[in-house]
């Protein structure tokens, strides 16, 4: 598929989510988005089944974080867009949880979201945290499919402050 067309299907997506009348709901039935840049676009309700080359949550931690004996470092701040719940204790080697919406076409959602700790250094002010998502809780992991670096978990274990 070329970019051009992969835009224009994007663009009628768009539309049909604001209901216009010139909009048309995305069909990427079978279609190979190998390569295909889908950051910033809102797949809600498009058809994905059978799509070939999308981001799959195992890649996309592979890449972007580091991997322990543990499970994966991640990193988070507090206080920012949304106060967490009085249920989360915020401390070295606390665990906080988080139901979370496994919708991939959503960029946003319920959850626990982390980001690699360049991408929270340069999207947040204030402490970040480094935390680790342990094996056993990766079913519970959700990487948009177009994320522009912020996933989201439904389990962390807080580990430490970085120093900026």
């Amino acid at each position: 598929m070329t970019v051009e067309k992969l835009q224009e299907i994007l663009d009628k997506h768009k539309a049909w989510l604001s209901d216009s009348t010139d909009g048309v709901r995305a069909n990427f039935r079978y279609a190979d988005l190998s390569g295909a840049d889908l950051s910033g676009a809102d797949l809600s309700g498009a058809n994905l089944s059978g799509a070939n080359g999308l981001l799959s949550n195992v890649n996309y931690l592979e890449a972007h974080f580091e991997r322990t004996e543990q499970g994966y470092i991640v990193y988070k701040t507090f206080g920012g867009e949304r106060t967490p719940p009085k249920s989360w204790e915020i401390k070295p080697g606390s665990i906080i949880e988080e139901n979370v919406l496994f919708d991939r076409c959503q960029e946003c959602g319920c959850g626990i979201n982390v980001a690699p700790l360049e991408w929270v250094k340069k999207h947040y002010h204030g402490d970040i945290w480094k935390c680790l998502i342990e094996w056993s809780w990766l079913a519970g992991v959700c990487v948009p499919y177009h994320t522009d670096g912020k996933i989201r978990c439904e389990k962390v274990r807080l580990l430490e402050i970085v120093e900026r």
